[in-house]
């Protein structure tokens, strides 16, 4: 497992934070102390300390229980490994505020990178001046139903499973792609139907763009300031439980295609 580690400025946060099914949790605060508890005894499973004085702002469990991980303010990193019993430390620069643990790990970087060669062979596919638009959507749709009968035969031995990202995956989703672009591209592109397809144009034109600025401001965290909070709640209550969520989220998707409208009009575009 791999620790993605974020130094950057923002608010320590010492919420517990249980994982293994609720059997573990782990809790940091201000003066260092970083304990592994079980909740349902209240037993210490094991202490780190990070260097005197410094608070640990970050602290992280692996899902099977295995792996503790604790920041702080002077950037060191302390790892546990309950299995070998073992601890190590690393340093970063600035103070870290946030630890997770990356569910896929090294060997899903495989399966990872035949999904962006998909998007790139079908990228070729449509850009190839030989073939007529009828004949790149059989390809495509050919290409796509092939992939989802050996996704799903292989996943007969190997799961289908998203987490990590595995081979049975990567095939059965690149078909299921494969086959909607196929349709979107004889419907928009050979038929030329485009005047319905206006919102998801400007969005495929800034898919880049969108992806960053949600990765660094967010739009759902942006909405949430915006019609959550008391009105979140008034809407739950006033309406049926769950509403609120809806409306932050319907938000936050109207900011995107807005700020996706706004860009494609003064073609504005991030590539690649």
């Amino acid at each position: 497992m791999i620790a993605h580690i974020h130094a950057m400025p923002g608010r320590p946060n010492f919420t517990p934070m249980k994982n293994d099914n609720g059997r573990k949790a782990v809790v940091g605060n201000w003066n260092g102390a970083v304990s592994l508890i079980e909740p349902a005894t209240g037993s210490t499973l094991k202490s780190l300390n990070l260097p005197e004085g410094k608070g640990a702002y970050a602290v992280a469990l692996s899902r099977d229980g295995r792996m503790l991980g604790a920041g702080g303010e002077d950037g060191v990193v302390l790892l546990w490994d309950s299995q070998r019993q073992h601890q190590s430390s690393l340093q970063v620069l600035g103070t870290v505020y946030a630890l997770a643990w990356d569910p896929e790990g090294l060997l899903s970087t495989l399966p990872a990178i035949g999904t962006c060669l998909l998007g790139v062979f079908a990228g070729l596919l449509l850009k190839e001046p030989s073939l007529h638009p009828h004949q790149k959507t059989l390809w495509l749709i050919g290409a796509g139903a092939a992939m989802i009968a050996l996704g799903v035969l292989w996943g007969l031995q190997f799961p289908i499973v998203k987490n990590i990202w595995t081979s049975s995956y990567v095939l059965v989703c690149g078909g299921l792609s494969a086959l909607l672009l196929g349709v979107f591209h004889q419907v928009i592109d050979a038929w030329g139907r485009k005047r319905w397809a206006t919102t998801f144009i400007w969005i495929g034109a800034s898919a880049i763009t969108l992806y960053l600025i949600n990765g660094i401001v967010g739009f759902q965290p942006l909405a949430t300031k915006l019609v959550g909070g008391d009105l979140g709640s008034f809407v739950d209550s006033h309406l049926t439980p769950g509403a609120g969520s809806l409306l932050v989220h319907s938000v936050g998707l109207l900011l995107a295609v807005a700020l996706a409208g706004f860009l494609y009009r003064r073609k504005i575009f991030l590539c690649v």
